[in-house]
């Protein structure tokens, strides 16, 4: 199971299968067969039975996310976690912090290739809690970029992350260097070659 304890579990839509109504819920104990849940706006309990209801499933339109803090300055590239589609943020796209005034965020983003000035009220807007620190990229948000040096952190003991198509993704994003970092050196070359190359039509 992917959930853990601590983290933020965020439904998009009211399932009836699950009877989880929409919204945020801290993931507060986890078992095999069932995950407790809080719901953040009213403190109610819900438990779901994590095979059954993947946020890995469109269906379910549903994430988990690491709940964290950290430090932001101004001038920093942030990378949103979450989508906003009211407000024109989304999932991986990144914006640059221009001006910090309380808890207002304010950020400069690319619109259509246009750049815009966005406000985030940090404890009452909703993209005021899915932002990370844009230093680092997984392998799926780093298909089609480029960088003069590429520093990658590959673990071995996660088989899953572990792939050939992962591995090609991250040796071809330098320009010129590219250092890659492991846990477990010979596993990981183990692990690479028992991993079944991406099919192709």
């Amino acid at each position: 199971s992917s959930y853990r304890e601590g983290m933020v579990f965020e439904n998009a839509r009211d399932n009836a299968g699950t009877g989880l109504p929409a919204g945020s819920y801290d993931v507060a104990d986890v078992s095999k067969t069932e995950v407790t849940l809080v719901d953040r706006s009213d403190g109610t309990i819900h438990t779901i039975n994590p095979r059954g209801f993947s946020t890995n499933d469109d269906r379910f339109q549903a994430g988990l996310y690491i709940s964290k803090e950290i430090s932001i300055h101004e001038g920093e590239k942030i990378r949103w976690t979450n989508n906003d589609h009211k407000e024109g943020l989304f999932r991986s796209t990144e914006a640059t912090i221009t001006k910090l005034d309380g808890d207002v965020m304010t950020v400069n983003h690319k619109v259509d290739g246009v750049d815009v000035e966005k406000s985030i009220d940090l404890t009452q807007d909703k993209m005021g809690e899915y932002f990370d620190l844009a230093y680092a990229i997984n392998a799926d948000q780093a298909q089609g970029a480029t960088a003069t040096n590429v520093i990658a952190l590959m673990t071995a003991e996660i088989r899953a992350l572990a792939s050939r198509a992962n591995a090609y993704v991250m040796m071809t994003r330098e320009k010129v260097n590219l250092w890659i970092y492991t846990d477990d050196r010979d596993r990981l070359e183990k692990t690479l070659e028992a991993s079944q190359p991406e099919k192709t039509s």
